[in-house]
């Protein structure tokens, strides 16, 4: 059993468009793990943040309903590893800090660090301008955050 969700502190790579926040996209980790260590049957896959969350942890204005999906991990000796997923939106972040995570990644990625504000989008100011050019639209002060629940197991479900 594990826990994937959203590594807090760093974007998808290349994968983000912040021009709305549905376009944010944190970097997926393991969060939890049961059991933490002693795997006596076979060794963990630490690329399952990556295969249950191929695009990132996408941010979500709305809370989503619940996904379920399934999968099969085939190792390179022909080992079978089954697991079952939950998807859940019931993590929430302020939309101050999501703005705080796009600025460190921009300047990071530009390679541009000085105590300058970056610019950033529309929706990310807590005034609404009337002089603004985007349309007028209500953005909530958080946003949700996906996880998924794991479980693998060497059987078919």
């Amino acid at each position: 059993f594990c826990v994937v969700g959203h590594n807090k502190n760093k974007l998808y790579p290349g994968g983000w468009n912040p021009k709305t926040p549905e376009g944010i996209v944190f970097d997926s980790i393991v969060a939890d793990c049961y059991p933490k260590e002693g795997h006596a049957d076979m060794d963990f896959p630490q690329h399952i943040s990556q295969f249950v969350f191929p695009d990132g942890c996408r941010v979500s204005e709305t809370r989503k309903p619940p996904q379920l999906f399934t999968f099969v991990l085939t190792s390179s000796s022909g080992h079978r590893l089954y697991g079952a997923a939950l998807k859940i939106y019931d993590e929430t972040m302020e939309t101050e800090n999501v703005k705080e995570v796009v600025s460190r990644e921009e300047a990071s990625s530009s390679g541009y660090n000085n105590n300058a504000d970056p610019i950033m989008p529309w929706w990310s100011d807590t005034e609404s301008s009337s002089n603004s050019k985007e349309p007028s639209k209500k953005i909530s002060d958080i946003v949700f955050l996906p996880k998924c629940l794991v479980v693998l197991s060497h059987y078919a479900f």
